[in-house]
């Protein structure tokens, strides 16, 4: 079945989403192709269907592609899955399975190493094992060298994200179900998801962290299932409760002193760092609320793959190119905007109070000269209508000070911008609403 929906997609270029407007979202990424390494591919999906489906450039549909980084969140699934199964519980100690481990590193456990807070090195530095890349070594052998690793914090305390741990929790999951790591995967993931495309490296060292090669479609199936509560196709793929506690902070208010993620905390200067972004199961917790609830998860990676879900949009996207994560993280930011702006579903008549801020979409967009922008206040107020650029920086002022009830319009001239992704902000008291605008030449 998603096997002929995606075929669907690709013969009619769009899917069940062609009617939607997706024009804006287009000449983001085909004005971005430099920055992204000269090709593209976009899937966006609900949780029941692809939504969109393009390539940009050098992009090819269906390519297979390394994952990096985005490998942690496939990972972090199967652990999840295999703890709701009870087949290996995230608790256990490390010294469970290698009671030859003293000190502090005895009471490490599962979800400690896939939440990169377990206190053991990253396995990224010059001192690294070089068994964790060595295709001819095998994960036990490997693993028996990092487990004598001495630890650089203390269990808990610290978030560094790295290679090292996760091959720690796979090798346990190993020894926990008598089974490989590539067909536990295959169990809990490849084959009910009907992954063809994806693939850890080496079935003999697989690179837990950042070792499977995989396909935009493939990543979109898994999204759409973590979309859907673990449903795929009207099957329970992961119980609701892995999904949540893939998605749940599992940083237990660790500091962060390793992170590869400084280029999307960077995308939110006015915030602190511990308010942007914290860490699941392989996953990344991005865009917190101001009650640490989750907006956007998401797995960018070193080789410009860039997967995410907005849970309050219902929609996920997967961006494959072949720039870095720092080309990468300017395109994505205002991706997400223009994926929510094109797809997500409008709310109901009567469903709730019309808000007392409205920032109308601008027009044209995307759009070379002028600009025309217009809000709504419910009452007198004083507000700010700016443009900022996909870094949250403010390029322009476009209304400011007291404006009166009803509609206000502003005209604009972007000639004068760099063509790239902005949002126009509008700010009244402590609301605050934006719309994505794409400027090309």
């Amino acid at each position: 079945m998603r096997l002929a929906s995606a075929l669907l997609a690709l013969w009619f270029g769009a899917g069940p989403s062609a009617a939607q407007d997706a024009s804006a979202i287009d000449a983001l990424l085909t004005d971005s192709l430099v920055a992204l390494g000269g090709g593209a591919v976009l899937v966006v999906v609900d949780a029941d269907t692809v939504r969109y489906r393009a390539a940009y450039g050098d992009g090819a549909l269906g390519e297979v592609v390394p994952l990096g980084t985005t490998t942690s969140w496939l990972s972090g699934a199967v652990l999840a899955a295999l703890d709701a199964n009870r087949t290996l519980d995230l608790d256990t100690p490390l010294a469970s399975f290698f009671p030859d481990t003293e000190g502090d590193k005895r009471g490490v456990t599962v979800r400690q190493l896939a939440a990169h807070v377990s206190g053991f090195p990253t396995g990224l530095g010059v001192d690294a094992p070089a068994c964790l890349n060595d295709p001819a070594t095998t994960l036990p052998a490997c693993v028996d060298d990092v487990v004598t690793l001495d630890l650089v914090a203390e269990p808990g305390a610290a978030f560094a994200h790295g290679d090292a741990s996760l091959h720690l929790a796979a090798r346990m999951a190993e020894l926990q179900t008598g089974r490989r790591w590539t067909a536990l995967f295959g169990d809990v993931l490849a084959g009910p998801l009907g992954l063809v495309g994806t693939a850890y490296d080496s079935s003999r060292n697989p690179g837990i962290a950042r070792g499977a090669s995989g396909t935009a479609d493939d990543l979109a199936a898994f999204l759409e299932m973590m979309l859907g509560g673990g449903l795929s196709d009207g099957e329970q793929i992961l119980a609701s409760e892995t999904v949540e506690t893939i998605l749940s902070d599992q940083t237990a208010g660790a500091a962060f002193v390793a992170t590869p993620y400084g280029p999307v905390m960077d995308a939110y200067p006015e915030r602190a760092p511990s308010e942007v972004i914290r860490y699941g199961l392989g996953v990344w917790r991005e865009d917190l609320r101001l009650d640490s609830s989750l907006r956007v998860a998401s797995a960018l990676s070193e080789t410009g793959v860039a997967p995410w879900i907005d849970l309050e949009a219902g929609l996920g996207g997967v961006l494959i190119t072949r720039g870095t994560l720092a080309d990468v993280v300017p395109t994505y930011v205002a991706l997400r905007g223009l994926v929510r702006e094109a797809f997500a579903a409008p709310v109901a008549t009567g469903a709730s109070p019309a808000p007392a801020l409205r920032l109308h979409p601008p027009a044209p967009n995307p759009a070379r000269s002028l600009v025309s922008v217009g809000f709504a206040l419910d009452a007198p107020e004083a507000v700010a209508l700016t443009v900022v650029d996909a870094l949250g920086r403010r390029v322009a002022v476009l209304v400011e000070g007291p404006r009166p009830r009803g509609e206000t319009r502003a005209v604009f001239d972007v000639s004068a911008l760099a063509p790239g992704a902005y949002r126009i902000v509008l700010t009244a008291g402590t609301e605050r609403t934006a719309r994505p605008l794409v400027v090309v030449r």
